[in-house]
């Protein structure tokens, strides 16, 4: 029996919380597709599980302390899940904090 969207998108959000990549290759389907944001730190499309670990988490590991997801409303709609939110952290090289509001469709 498969599992309500919403509950593997929460899942998804504590494994990159976690920073855990093993928990991450079983929850993403190895050929997903992956959009971030042009200036985003890393922000470009990306394809398959590892990609998305590397780049995604790895490159924010790489550039941010403290760097977060605060989430705060999730919606169903349709097939989709849509969560909003916003990233908090403070930049390595600079030392300057930042908050960014997301919007994200799974």
């Amino acid at each position: 029996m498969s599992r309500p969207a919403i509950d593997v998108v929460r899942e998804l959000y504590a494994a990159f919380g976690a920073k855990d990549a093993d928990a991450l290759r079983g929850l993403l389907a190895p050929d997903v597709r992956w959009t971030q944001c042009p200036g985003f730190p890393g922000g470009e499309d990306r394809v398959g599980a590892e990609s998305v670990i590397e780049g995604v988490m790895g490159g924010l590991n790489a550039e941010w302390r403290d760097f977060r997801v605060v989430l705060d409303r999730w919606f169903e709609a349709g097939g989709d899940v849509v969560v909003t939110g916003a990233y908090e952290g403070v930049h390595g090289g600079t030392g300057r904090g930042m908050r960014s509001v997301f919007a994200h469709v799974y």
